[in-house]
């Protein structure tokens, strides 16, 4: 009805749009609306994830940074203690002149014999010192620092053989070609050394160390004493 009063008639397609207006208010509206919630959900909880891994890499990069500098660190402290090990090992040879024990060598730097002797093997090898084994089964090394040949100053100036570095009873199997459990059986009879001397191929005898379970070569002129 008008403000004059008179009726106003609907045509039935303004009805059908009316309707298709409701239709449209009920449905389609809030459909819009639970998709722009629905993205701003998954924007924010996106957002959230990319956040989160990059605080995981910032922790990783901040941890493998430190764990890196630390290595380093250590690294270089370890190289300044084997220097320092070095350093006292060689004035220990030169000015001593007297063969010595793992275990008495570790007691002057005061250090582990476990964390000194792969230094002392390899000034060993280094000096082409020779082995002798004591009565309590200890390695005594003995070097020669006169002499880059290793020459012993009690043999009236002759050179010695380089003699071969320490080995393992299988090693020392395949050198005199017999089995391991032979080596096994004879390494403790007390003919042991004269023994592997006749089956050695330069003629070197061997001794045992239970300490160290390793056979080292010895002077001939030392077996017997």
């Amino acid at each position: 009805m008008t403000r004059n009063g008179n009726s106003v008639e609907f045509s039935p397609k303004t009805y059908w749009r009316t309707v298709g207006a409701i239709v449209a208010a009920l449905f389609v509206v809030p459909a819009i609306l639970q998709g722009g919630i629905a993205f701003f959900r998954a924007f924010f909880d996106t957002l959230t994830t990319m956040l989160l891994a990059v605080n995981v890499v910032g922790f990783a990069a901040i941890a493998g940074t430190g764990g890196l500098l630390f290595w380093q660190r250590d690294r270089h402290r370890r190289q300044q203690q084997t220097a320092d090990l070095r350093e006292r090992l060689y004035r220990q040879i030169h000015e001593t002149r007297q063969p010595f024990t793992l275990q008495e060598f570790a007691a002057w730097v005061q250090s582990p014999p476990s964390q000194v002797k792969p230094l002392l093997d390899e000034t060993a090898r280094e000096f082409d010192a020779r082995f002798e084994i004591t009565d309590r089964g200890d390695v005594r090394y003995c070097f020669y620092p006169d002499s880059t040949a290793s020459r012993s100053p009690d043999r009236n100036g002759v050179e010695p053989e380089t003699l071969p570095p320490p080995l393992i009873q299988a090693q020392l199997a395949r050198r005199l070609d017999v089995s391991p459990s032979t080596i096994g059986k004879r390494k403790h009879k007390p003919d042991f050394a004269e023994w592997v001397r006749a089956k050695d191929p330069d003629g070197i005898p061997w001794r045992y160390c239970d300490e160290a379970k390793q056979f080292f070569p010895v002077d001939s002129e030392s077996i017997g004493r």
